[in-house]
């Protein structure tokens, strides 16, 4: 072997071995995305308690019911809420009714359309409460892409936002919060209205004077 061909195997190998070090390097930033991709409930989420809701047509009082417990202003049950709010097994509950209904018992309530994930940060940064109005349950699998589905519409209260994730009280789950990737929830946030009027991104923005600062509550005694 001559003096240059010692020269070229060891530049070979040198480059190889720098390839190597690249593509580990690369496949561990990897997989730090992966395990920092699992979803976490911040520590500082809204602590909303969770509300299930009695029908399956009743997301929308079940999720302004968890608020208002938030805030602090009613007590009554879920049922109370569907004739002031128009509530019915056909159409569900109107935004506009949810809103009302809200202010009615003295918290500031308004509606936004074309909202953003940065709006969404912004609410929750001043501890406003938020209801989403999104798609949920598609009933094929492999399913439409969720721009295409309006047939499941579904009220949902946000409670934390990270960097993959947004975490929300869900009426229809019954043990614990639910949480949508970010990267998909743009695209199924939208509803029907009156069958009709397509609401995109919409989101009832609630505020209240004091909100619960943990859930459950302190205890309280039994009389």
């Amino acid at each position: 072997m001559t003096f240059k061909d010692g020269v070229f195997r060891k530049s070979l190998i040198f480059l190889v071995l720098i390839i190597f070090a690249a593509s580990a390097t690369s496949l561990g930033k990897h997989r730090k995305h992966e395990d920092k991709a699992k979803p976490e409930l911040p520590a500082n989420h809204l602590p909303v308690p969770i509300t299930p809701q009695a029908t399956n047509y009743s997301c929308g009082p079940a999720a302004l019911l968890a608020v208002t417990v938030y805030w602090k202003v009613y007590e009554g049950p879920e049922s109370d809420m569907y004739k002031p709010m128009n509530t019915t097994p056909k159409d569900g509950t109107k935004p506009e009714k949810i809103s009302e209904f809200a202010q009615k018992l003295g918290l500031k309530s308004q509606i936004f359309r074309n909202m953003k994930i940065e709006d969404l940060r912004a609410a929750l940064g001043k501890k406003y409460t938020v209801i989403l109005n999104i798609q949920a349950w598609p009933n094929a699998n492999p399913h439409p892409p969720w721009e295409d589905l309006w047939d499941d519409g579904h009220y949902v209260v946000l409670i934390a936002i990270d960097n993959d994730f947004a975490y929300f009280m869900d009426p229809s789950l019954s043990r614990g919060y639910g949480y949508i990737p970010l990267a998909e929830l743009t695209s199924r946030w939208h509803d029907f209205e009156d069958r009709i009027v397509r609401n995109y991104q919409l989101g009832i923005v609630i505020k209240g004077k004091r909100g619960m600062d943990v859930f459950p509550d302190a205890l309280e005694r039994i009389e």
